[in-house]
């Protein structure tokens, strides 16, 4: 049993991953309490302070639990969520961790000026050439995900083909077309009806409840720019989200 020494860019993410990893090796084998902060960060090879604010995360998303002058222990409760608020996570993960078979659609791919809320999100002039995106996740089959993306098309040296967009997420034709990796988010969540929705997106939604879940917000790279805001409508029939939360 090990933790996968950080070798990429991003140490704080790097390291939150292999903790992760990590973590759920622990719970398989049985064991609830981890090493020290200083042996964790030893075996990562990073400094002490990139790895207490990856333990932080993870303590946040409930897979750890820290005891005053005992240490920290993994929480049971933590490994059996489906899908964690607090994470940010690519919908057909969502799918998958919610026990279902993931597929998607993309519905549309459009160039678009951006609005004035557009272009307060992700820092551009208004009327400056974005790309529109709508796509449609399954879940078994039945819709349980809509989203509605913005992108700058400043962001892209080339402009991706219909075809890329097509067989890869927004992320991913992010990261490989423009070398953007987005780590974060914000996000607002609210509950909206299907007819509000469908107003937003411009299309009409099939096999959906009267009520969706909406979550809107921005997706911030590596470097701490935004890079696209977005919108995504979920099916709770399919999809619930956890969130731990700890008395201040």
């Amino acid at each position: 049993m090990g933790v996968v020494p950080i070798l990429r860019k991003n140490l704080s993410q790097s390291a939150k991953e292999s903790l992760r990893s990590y973590l759920w090796q622990l719970h398989r084998d049985g064991i609830d309490k981890l090493p020290p902060e200083i042996e964790l960060a030893k075996k990562l090879s990073v400094s002490r302070g990139t790895t207490r604010e990856a333990l932080d995360v993870l303590e946040k998303e409930g897979l750890l639990l820290r005891i005053h002058g005992r240490g920290t222990f993994l929480n049971p409760n933590g490994f059996h969520v489906k899908v964690n608020v607090s994470s940010l996570l690519e919908f057909g993960t969502v799918i998958k961790q919610s026990g279902y078979e993931a597929s998607s659609s993309l519905i549309s791919v459009e160039k678009d000026t951006a609005s004035d809320k557009v272009s307060k999100a992700l820092h551009c002039e208004i009327g400056s050439d974005i790309y529109r995106i709508v796509r449609v996740y399954y879940a078994d089959d039945t819709p349980a995900i809509y989203s509605l993306a913005f992108i700058p098309l400043s962001i892209f040296d080339n402009q991706p083909a219909i075809e890329i967009w097509q067989k890869h997420s927004n992320f991913e034709v992010i990261k490989e077309n423009a070398g953007r990796i987005i780590i974060r988010d914000q996000v607002e969540i609210s509950a909206i009806t299907r007819e509000v929705a469908e107003r937003e997106i411009e299309y009409a939604i099939d096999n959906m409840p009267s009520s969706l879940l909406r979550l809107e917000g921005c997706g911030f790279d590596q470097d701490n720019n935004a890079v696209i805001l977005g919108s995504a409508y979920y099916n709770t029939d399919y999809v619930r989200f956890t969130l731990f939360r700890e008395l201040e």
